[in-house]
């Protein structure tokens, strides 16, 4: 890897040798992607486009004089935390959430490179949607039904979280709101194990596990 360094291709400079930018794309790919996660620098809402919850990638095939990417396009290796597909969704959707907005993207570098992280992350953002289409579904079928959400657990779902999940309701619907069944976490036994097996740890009353 330290020869790969050393020979990858940085920022420009005068009398540059000229490079394939297919091949910095797969050399580039060596050092920012780990099977099905990519480095990234930073998840947050920016005000451009509208406003749109960002994640910033690290690395890219192209060298652009005029980028405006910090130093990570051109030093991959010293930038970023390597985040499954998993991880950066659940960071976008938070930022998402937490300014109020419906939109992700990924910039700061080239979003194609790392096919399997870039599909795995798209199969995650289609499926956010999924649950209020079909709640939009039933509301248009004529059927019977409530939503429920572990909304009332604040040790699971922010303010911010909550407040984004009543908005998107009250836009299909505002009985969808005032019938919304909030829900806390109980303690089963398989709940716990689930926790556990996912790394995180809330806080439980005594005697309270099931």
């Amino acid at each position: 890897m330290t020869a790969l360094y050393q020979t990858y291709q940085r920022y420009l400079e005068p009398g540059f040798t000229p490079f394939d930018p297919l091949e910095l794309a797969r050399r580039t790919e060596e050092i920012v992607c780990r099977g099905d996660r990519r480095k990234y620098t930073k998840f947050y809402c920016t005000g451009v486009y509208g406003t749109i919850a960002t994640g910033y990638t690290c690395g890219c095939c192209l060298r652009c004089i005029f980028c405006w990417v910090n130093w990570s396009r051109d030093f991959p290796e010293r930038y970023g935390v390597f985040q499954s597909p998993t991880e950066t969704f659940y960071r976008l959707s938070r930022a998402a959430r937490k300014a109020g907005v419906d939109q992700l993207r990924i910039s700061g570098g080239e979003p194609t490179l790392g096919k399997s992280h870039l599909l795995g992350l798209l199969e995650r953002v289609e499926s956010f949607e999924l649950p209020f289409q079909g709640i939009v579904n039933l509301m248009k079928s004529g059927a019977s039904f409530h939503v429920a959400a572990m909304s009332a657990d604040p040790r699971i779902v922010t303010k911010q979280e909550r407040q984004s999940l009543l908005d998107r309701l009250g836009s299909i619907h505002l009985a969808l709101v005032s019938n919304l069944e909030e829900e806390v976490v109980d303690p089963y036994h398989t709940t716990l194990e689930r926790l556990r097996y996912a790394d995180i740890n809330i806080a439980w009353s005594e005697g309270r596990t099931r």
